[in-house]
C-alpha cells in the first residue's frame, strides 16, 4: 500500500503506474516537492513515465517543474513573473506550458528543453499585452499555442488590409 500523506495541510501530486510506462503495474507513486514546500500537481506525462506540472517555492507562488523516472525533481525558473506551470512534455523530456513575465501583467508561453533546464525560452505572444500558453508539444519539439486576446489584433489587421487592398 502506498504511504499516507502527512496530516498537516499539504497536498502531493501521485501518479498511477497501471501499466502506463510498463513497470510499477497499479501502484500510485507519490511525487514529492520543490524545495520542501507540499503543494503542487502534474498535468503530464511522457512513455518513460517522466511528469511535468508545477509546486510552490519559496519567494514565489509556484514553479514549473519536470520529475524525472528516478525521483530527481527540476525546477523549471520562470520568466521574470511569480508563477510557471509545465503543461505537457514530450519523449525527448522537453516541458512546455505558461508562466508570468517580469511584472506579473501578463503570461507567456515557454519551452525548456532537457539540454537548457535552467534557462526556459520565452515564446511570446502575437502583442505586448496578449497572453499565450503552450499545451502541447511534439516529438520534434514543435510547439503548439493558444493565444488570448487576439482575436480583435487579427480582426483590425483584415480590416487594415481590406481598406488598403480595396478588393470589393
Amino acid at each position: 500500500a502506498p504511504a499516507a500523506l502527512p496530516a498537516h495541510d499539504s497536498a502531493h501530486a501521485a501518479v498511477h503506474l497501471d501499466d502506463l510506462v510498463g513497470r510499477r503495474a497499479g501502484t500510485l507513486v507519490q511525487l514529492g516537492a520543490l524545495s520542501g514546500f507540499a503543494h503542487g500537481g502534474v498535468y503530464a506525462i511522457n512513455a518513460a513515465g517522466v511528469t511535468a506540472g508545477w509546486n510552490n517555492v519559496p519567494g514565489a507562488a509556484y514553479h514549473a517543474f519536470v520529475r524525472a523516472t528516478d525521483g530527481t525533481m527540476t525546477d523549471i525558473p520562470t520568466l521574470g513573473g511569480n508563477g510557471a506551470v509545465g503543461l505537457a512534455i514530450n519523449n525527448s523530456d522537453a516541458v512546455v506550458g505558461l508562466s508570468y513575465v517580469t511584472g506579473n501583467a501578463t503570461y507567456h508561453a515557454f519551452l525548456s528543453t532537457a539540454a537548457a533546464r535552467g534557462t526556459p525560452r520565452d515564446l511570446g505572444a502575437l502583442t505586448p499585452t496578449a497572453k499565450s500558453a503552450a499545451y502541447g508539444i511534439n516529438e520534434r519539439s514543435h510547439t503548439w499555442y493558444r493565444w488570448f486576446n487576439e482575436v480583435p489584433v487579427i480582426g483590425l489587421l483584415a480590416i487594415v488590409i481590406l481598406v488598403v487592398v480595396k478588393p470589393f
